[in-house]
């Protein structure tokens, strides 16, 4: 689209160029022939003046949309085939800006308003925009203002129609008046059509580059990154499922914990009666050993009883010393 106008603009500016060629007497006998005031002169410049800037200016956002257009373009056929992170457009661009902004939004886990996003675009473009804006709803008016100024000088020069010594001074007065009014009425409303043809298809191929903006924002780059609220509200669902999980292994993660505490009390409670009665065994083996160290010590004394007994009994009957 961007293309087609600027192929307009260029055809317009040669035919221009072309019909100032063929026509230049007649244009040259309009504006520079028999003026004796320069006011005529004056206005129809300003006029050609702000028609010329304001006409470059739209060349040049032609320019640029036919740029971002492009862009634009080469951005949706990398945005299928590659990866997010390999994907870098230019940082100046409109696509380039927007994607950055959707990046810093994902990076800080929000969902992305494109109403906000949307108008807060068409803003500074429109600001873009503001002398040309300036120059459609003004340009026409030059033309009035040459005309009022006219209309003065054949007024003045009127006045010199009744004064007999001035009557050809005052007509000729009238008819530059009357001519300078229909040149910069002829000169404002041309400049006023042509400006305001390509100021309107400009406006229109902004709104056409905005909407494919907005529409690939919409139905690829939100859905492809992630910032929908449809998206958010699945991964708040996500992280609610993985939380009741969580609780979930957690709680059985503690039955275990008291199932295996129960079972080492019950493991304590075994070895501790265990140790008790075998300690009660030991107390017990330890009284018989005792025991029967006492009777063997009582039998071995009864045992020297006697055989001192023995021995003195021989002694005395083989009356033998005591030695």
């Amino acid at each position: 689209m961007a293309a087609g106008l600027l192929a307009q603009w260029g055809v317009l500016v040669t035919l221009l160029l072309l019909m100032l060629l063929w026509q230049w007497p007649v244009v040259e006998n309009i504006y520079f022939t028999d003026h004796p005031n320069p006011v005529g002169l004056i206005v129809n410049g300003l006029i050609v003046l702000i028609w010329a800037v304001s006409m470059l200016l739209v060349l040049r956002r032609l320019v640029h949309y036919h740029i971002e257009e492009r862009l634009l373009r080469s951005f949706t056929q990398q945005i299928g085939v590659q990866e997010d992170d390999s994907i870098d457009p230019p940082q100046n661009s409109l696509i380039g800006r927007r994607y950055a902004a959707l990046l810093a939004l994902r990076d800080h886990t929000r969902a992305a308003d494109q109403n906000a996003l949307a108008a807060a675009l068409v803003a500074a473009e429109s600001a873009r925009n503001g002398f040309l804006r300036f120059v459609y709803n003004v340009l026409i008016l030059t033309g009035v203002l040459g005309t009022i100024i006219a209309l003065s000088i054949a007024l003045l020069g009127v006045s010199d129609l009744f004064d007999l010594n001035n009557q050809a001074q005052g007509l000729n007065s009238v008819l530059f008046g009357m001519s300078t009014a229909l040149s910069t009425t002829m000169t404002a409303i041309i400049a006023y059509l042509l400006f305001g043809y390509f100021y309107i298809r400009l406006q229109d191929l902004q709104s056409y580059l905005l909407a494919q903006l907005e529409e690939l924002t919409a139905t690829v780059l939100i859905p492809k990154l992630g910032l929908d609220e449809k998206a958010e509200m699945r991964d708040y669902a996500a992280t609610s499922a993985a939380l009741r999980r969580l609780i979930d292994h957690t709680s059985s993660t503690q039955a275990d914990y008291a199932e295996v505490a129960t079972k080492l009390q019950e493991t304590f409670d075994e070895i501790r009666n265990q140790t008790s009665q075998a300690n009660e065994r030991y107390a017990d083996l330890l009284e018989r050993l005792t025991a029967l160290t006492e009777q063997q010590h009582a039998h071995q004394t009864a045992l020297s009883d006697q055989t001192t007994a023995i021995a003195r009994l021989l002694r005395e009957g083989f009356r033998l010393n005591s030695d």
